[in-house]
This record gives structure tokens, sequence and C-alpha cells, in this order.
């Protein structure tokens, strides 16, 4: 952030963005702008900067796990095994049932409560400054068969200082065993090329088994956008 707005970074070069009280925000506030946030932004140029009438978060993270836990009253999930994780609900959530018996009610407190351990959700939604996922869509399911799959996308915490482990929003994932590296144009890459581009904030998903509490043994690893 800068003091009257932040760096957008585009395809051809860093536009200074200059926002004031008249700017909309949708999907956040201007706090939860971190580097690597997805934004969408409307406005003019005006000397160099974007003088900004709109600013659109968008999402940067998507879960797919089994669930620990969850609590209507704070409107949040945890995930099994992720406790790095808490997923924030809002009426602003899409939710969709799709369990054989599924809830009558779609107050996100109601819910969020007929959640049962093991259900097997999707999330997506973005990472917040206070570290949650502030989640656009939650989809729960009955449970896997499996209930250590997890898939988890979202920005690197720090450039890694190796080419075996990498943390994605708190959760350590081990490379070591790993079949399959993708660039974002879904090409096979090498594990050197791999983590050589990765710095801090840049996107990633990891596609694999828990197995401990917050690591993920992944599959596959990929650049995404």
């Amino acid at each position: 952030l800068t003091p009257n707005g932040f760096i957008l970074l585009t395809p051809s070069g860093p536009i200074g963005v200059v926002v004031d009280s008249a700017t909309e925000y949708f999907g956040g506030t201007l706090s939860d702008i971190l580097v690597g946030t997805k934004v969408e932004v409307e406005g003019s140029i005006i000397n160099g900067n974007m003088m900004t009438d709109k600013v659109k978060i968008k999402d940067n993270v998507r879960i797919e796990a089994a669930a620990a836990s969850a609590d209507g009253s704070t409107l949040t999930v945890q995930l099994r095994q992720l406790s790095a994780i808490t997923v924030s609900v809002s009426s602003g959530t899409e939710l969709d049932d799709k369990r054989d018996t599924p809830t009558t009610s779609f107050s996100p407190d109601e819910f969020i409560d007929s959640i049962n351990t093991d259900d097997h959700l999707k999330i997506r939604g973005r990472l917040a400054g206070n570290g949650m996922v502030i989640a656009s869509e939650l989809e729960v399911d009955d449970p896997e068969s499996d209930l250590d799959d997890v898939k988890l996308r979202g920005p690197v915490d720090t450039a890694p200082d190796d080419t075996t482990f990498v943390n994605i929003i708190g959760v350590e994932v081990d490379t070591s065993n790993t079949i399959q590296f993708y660039d974002r144009s879904e090409n096979l890459i090498s594990r050197t090329e791999f983590f050589d581009a990765l710095e801090a904030r840049t996107i990633v998903e990891a596609d694999g088994e828990l197995s401990a509490d917050n690591v993920i043994d992944a599959e596959e690893m990929e650049l995404e956008d």
C-alpha cells in the first residue's frame, strides 16, 4: 500500500492507484489488499496514476478438504488438519449443499451449524489482511472415501529456501514426493523451474494428501495466475 492507495502491476508495468473517500469497494476494503491480491479497478488515468472510482477484490484462494468443525455463532469453519486456515462466511457467501440429506436453511449461521465433521468442503475466497479466508463460495458434500485428500490454492507466504518445501497461507507443503510440476499454461516443467518462479505472494496450487497437522504431501504442484 501507498499513503493514498496501492501499486497495480499490469502487463505494461506498474501503475499507481489513487483512492479517496468516494472510492467504492467490492469484496473487501483497502486494508484487505495485500501484495499479490488480485484486483479489478475502474477509473481515469491522470498524470500517470489511476484515479479510482471502483475497486473489486477478486478470489485468490481455493480449498477442497474435509471439515473439522463449524461454528454458526462466529460464522467460521475449520478444516481437518489445516489449523492455519480459518474460513469466514457471511451473508454475501454463495452457499451450496450437495449432501444426500441437504439442509433446508440457507441463512449463514444455520448453514454452518449443519456442517458435520468430515463433510467434504469446496471453498473459494480471498485472503484478508487478518489472515482469514473470506469465502465467496462454500459448497458442502458428504464425506469423501479418503478424508486426507486435499487441494489448496493460494499465495505463497515467502520465497522458499530450498526446492522441497513451500508454505501456502500458513500451510506447509512437502514436495518430496511430487510427481508433476506445471507452469501457468499447464505445461510440465522441472522442479527447479517451478521453484525458480516462486516468490512471496505467487499463487500456486497443491494437490495431495494430508500427512500431518498443517502439512500437505503434494502429488502435483501448479503455478496459477
